[in-house]
C-alpha cells in the first residue's frame, strides 16, 4: 500500500485483479468494480491493504496498458513453492468467488441443487444404441441465476463421461452464428478432453484417428466431402512423415485463424513438400468457404465431421455450449446480419431434426439464455428444442438465504472452511457467524448482479470483514 490513504466512492485503485473504481468502503472492506481487463465491470471486496490508489508520481509499479493507455498497478500473484499448492488451489477458488464464479474444481461441492441438475444433465446424454446420438437443448435462466455455472457443470461432467468439450460465449458483434468462422475459431479454441494435448487439440484428434487406423472410407458415404478432404490431407502428411513440418499451418486451417487463408495455406504446404512429387497433386481447403450461402452448411459439416472423428480417437462425441445467447439476439439489429444468423439456425434445427443429409453424429449442443430471448428471434431457440425433442431446465431464481435450509447451510460451511483454510484460522467455526449472516443477506451490495451470484459475493465480503483476506506471506 502506498503510505497512508482513506479509502473513498469514486477512487481508483489497483489491485492483482487489475485497475478498479471504489463504489462502497465499510470499515476495512473494499467494495470495487474492476475497469479494465478478463474481469472487467465485475465488482468484488477487498480488503484496503490489498489496494494502491493509482499515483504515478508515487508508484515505480504502475505500468500503462498498451490498448486503453490506462495505468494499472501491478502486483505478484502468489503461488506455491511446488506450483498448485493445496492451499492456493483454497485461496483461487476464494478470489472465484468474490466474482461470483466456482472454479472448475470445486464445481460438484460449490453447486446448489447439484444432484438435480446432474440427473438432467446426464438425461441429455445418449444412453442406448437406439437414441439418435445427437441434441440441442436448452438452459434457460434470469441474469445471475447461475446459467454459466450449469454450462460448466455440463462440460465437466461431458468431460468426465469422455466426450471432448468446448465452448463459446456469442456477442453479436465479434462472436456470432451470422459469422460461422469466429463461433468454430472460440470452439476450437477452448477444445478439451482426456489425454488430448493442449497444444493443437483439433488436429491431434485427427492424428489419434489415423493412428487407429480410420481414414476416408471410415466416415461412410455420406455429404462430408469437405470435411473429408481436410482429413486426407492430414493422413498424407502423416503416412509421409511430412506433418511435422507443416502442422502449425493446418492447425491455422482447422481452427479457422485468420491469420493464413486456405490458398495461402496451400501453397505454404507445398514449398514445405515440395522434394516429394506426390504430395503436389491435392487441394487445401478452408474449413469456411467464402461463399456466404454455403457457410451454414460448411459449418454444420465441421462439426458433424469432428464428432465423428472423435469417436475415431476414442471418446464418446463432442459436446458444445454456447452461453449468452441474449445478447446475439438482440444485439443483430442490420436485417442481412439477422438473416445470415438464422440461416445457420435454421440448419442446425434442420440436422437435430434429422431433415439433412448429414449422418448422425454424437453431438450435443446447449444454449444458454433468458427466458425472454425469443422475443428478439425468428428463429427461436425454444422452438428448435422443442421440434428437436430436446430438453430444456428452467433454472428457479434464487429465492435468498434460508438458514432452515440444509443445502444452503452445507453450501456455506463448506465456503467457510475453504476460507479458514486459506486465512489458515481454522479455530473459527462458522456456526459462530449464523447472526451476522443472517442480517447482512437482508442487505443488497450488487442489485445488478442476480440471484446466486450475489449470494456468493456478498458471503464472501462478509468472510472478508470478519477475518481479512490472507497476506501474501502466507502461501509461501
Amino acid at each position: 500500500m502506498i503510505g497512508n490513504w482513506i479509502p473513498e466512492p469514486g477512487m481508483k485503485v489497483g489491485s492483482i485483479y487489475g485497475q478498479g473504481v471504489i463504489k462502497k468502503v465499510i470499515g476495512d472492506v473494499v467494495f470495487i468494480r474492476l475497469t479494465s481487463g478478463v474481469f472487467e465491470k465485475s465488482e468484488f471486496s477487498i480488503n484496503r491493504s490489498e489496494l494502491n490508489p493509482i499515483s504515478e508520481q508515487n508508484n515505480p509499479h504502475i505500468i500503462r496498458d498498451k490498448d486503453t493507455q490506462d495505468s494499472v498497478i501491478l502486483h505478484p500473484i502468489p503461488r506455491g513453492k511446488n506450483g498448485e499448492s493445496e492451499l492456493f488451489k483454497k485461496q483461487e477458488c476464494i478470489n472465484a468467488l468474490r466474482f461470483g464464479l466456482v472454479p472448475h474444481r470445486y464445481i460438484g461441492e460449490l453447486t446448489l441443487g447439484y444432484k438435480d441438475l446432474e440427473k438432467w444433465i446426464f438425461s441429455t446424454f445418449p444412453s442406448n444404441e437406439s437414441m439418435r446420438p445427437q441434441g440441442f437443448h436448452q438452459v434457460i435462466g434470469g441474469f445471475g441465476e447461475g446459467k454459466s455455472h450449469v454450462m460448466s457443470l455440463i462440460r465437466h461432467l461431458g468431460y468426465k463421461e469422455g466426450y471432448l468439450i468446448c465452448r463459446v460465449e456469442v456477442d453479436g458483434k465479434k462472436v456470432t452464428f451470422a459469422d460461422p468462422t469466429s463461433i468454430i475459431y472460440s470452439l476450437m479454441s477452448t477444445l478439451k478432453g482426456k489425454d488430448l494435448s493442449a497444444s493443437m487439440p483439433a488436429l491431434n484428434i485427427f492424428i489419434e484417428a489415423i493412428k487407429r487406423g480410420h481414414n476416408s472410407s471410415s466416415f461412410g458415404d455420406n455429404k462430408l466431402n469437405r470435411f473429408i478432404e481436410i482429413f486426407d490431407l492430414i493422413k498424407l502428411m502423416y503416412n509421409n512423415n511430412r506433418l511435422d513440418s507443416v502442422d502449425h499451418i493446418i492447425n491455422d486451417i482447422l481452427i479457422c485463424s485468420d491469420d493464413i487463408t486456405a490458398t495461402e495455406a496451400e501453397k505454404e504446404i507445398r514449398e514445405e513438400t515440395s522434394d516429394i512429387n506426390h504430395l503436389n497433386f491435392y487441394k487445401t481447403y478452408g474449413v469456411i468457404t467464402r461463399s456466404v450461402k454455403q457457410r451454414p452448411s460448411n459449418f454444420i459439416e465441421y462439426l458433424v465431421g469432428l464428432s465423428l472423428t472423435a469417436t475415431f480417437a476414442g471418446y464418446k462425441g463432442l459436446i458444445v455450449t454456447c452461453d449468452e445467447y441474449e445478447v446475439e439476439a438482440s444485439s443483430l439489429s442490420q436485417r442481412i446480419l439477422r438473416e445470415k444468423s438464422h440461416s445457420v439456425l435454421r440448419l442446425i434445427k434442420d440436422y437435430f431434426n434429422g431433415e439433412t443429409d448429414y449422418p448422425d453424429a454424437p453431438l450435443i449442443i446447449y444454449v444458454a439464455s433468458v427466458p425472454t430471448v425469443d422475443s428478439y428471434s425468428e428463429i427461436g431457440i425454444e422452438a428448435i428444442v422443442n421440434e428437436t425433442k430436446g430438453k430444456s431446465i428452467d433454472l428457479q431464481p434464487y429465492r435468498g438465504w434460508n438458514p432452515d435450509d440444509p443445502e444452503q447451510l452445507a453450501l456455506v460451511e463448506k465456503i467457510h472452511d475453504l476460507y479458514s483454510d486459506s486465512c489458515k484460522c481454522r479455530d473459527k467455526r462458522w456456526e459462530s457467524l449464523r447472526p451476522e449472516l443472517n442480517s447482512s443477506m437482508n442487505r443488497n451490495y450488487f442489485e445488478d448482479s442476480g440471484g446466486i451470484r450475489n449470494f456468493m459475493k456478498m458471503y464472501i465480503c462478509l468472510l472478508d470483514s470478519l477475518y481479512g483476506p490472507p497476506n501474501e506471506s502466507e502461501y509461501k
